[in-house]
């Protein structure tokens, strides 16, 4: 018990530096921002192509910067409060998720999604699976190919006390000696400017740490695969007679 209360003690520390880091970076990062903005409304028509070639440089910079502290804070954040689980309808949580994807995107591709098995009622914490379901539903959109039609399946297997999802889909995939490293922080596939690199870190800490389950990147020739395992654990309620 007493090396839980340090273990909680330490990640609460941790959480409260991030904090305070994130907190102490957002200002000057948010105040270059604005400068730079101020000098390209002022000097818009007259940047030459290398000019403006910086500008977009400095700007895209800008963002990724503010990307990852969002991203750092979230990731920092998870685990330090209460997870409440309630039984929940899987599919209510990748619609939710699907809509969240869709809802920030300008314009949305060509999309084909295939459900392959039947979603189950599983407790869970309902916010932090359809964060789960978003993030590699974004992965997916963000590493489409350009050529064709994205294609994701989602494919739901019940195992002896576990259920897994796998989610493929026929994008850019992944290198195998890549594999290792996405689940790290600020990690990508590649040098992808506008890519965080927070996604998969924060779905294998939700799966691993706030769910006792297991998320695995798996190697594949075509497109990319993902598949997360959480136990088939039911819910349960006090007796109403207090027995």
């Amino acid at each position: 018990m007493a090396s839980n209360g340090s273990e909680l003690q330490k990640n609460s520390e941790l959480q409260h530096i991030v904090s305070a880091l994130c907190h102490d970076l957002s200002a000057p990062i948010r105040h270059i921002r604005e400068f730079v903005n101020l000098l390209i409304s002022s000097f818009e028509h007259d940047l030459t192509p290398e000019q403006q070639d910086y500008r977009d440089f400095i700007t895209g910079g800008v963002k990724d910067i503010e990307k990852k502290l969002d991203g750092l804070l979230v990731y920092s954040r998870l685990g330090t409060q209460p997870t409440h689980k309630v039984a929940t309808d899987f599919s209510r949580l990748f619609q939710n998720a699907y809509r969240n994807v869709t809802d920030e995107m300008q314009e949305i591709p060509p999309l084909g999604i295939n459900i392959i098995g039947d979603w189950p009622i599983l407790t869970v914490s309902p916010q932090h699976i359809t964060d789960v379901f978003y993030h590699l539903l974004q992965n997916a959109i963000e590493h489409r190919r350009p050529d064709i039609e994205l294609v994701i399946d989602v494919i739901i297997e019940q195992h002896e006390q576990a259920w897994q999802f796998t989610i493929n889909d026929n994008g850019q995939g992944v290198e195998t000696k890549n594999v290792d490293y996405l689940t790290q922080l600020f990690t990508t596939s590649g040098n992808q400017r506008g890519k965080v690199g927070i996604g998969l870190p924060i779905v294998k800490r939700i799966i691993a740490d706030l769910h006792a389950g297991s998320f695995t990147i798996n190697t594949t020739q075509l497109g990319f695969s993902a598949s997360f395992t959480l136990p088939d654990i039911e819910l349960t309620l006090p007796d109403k007679n207090g027995v």
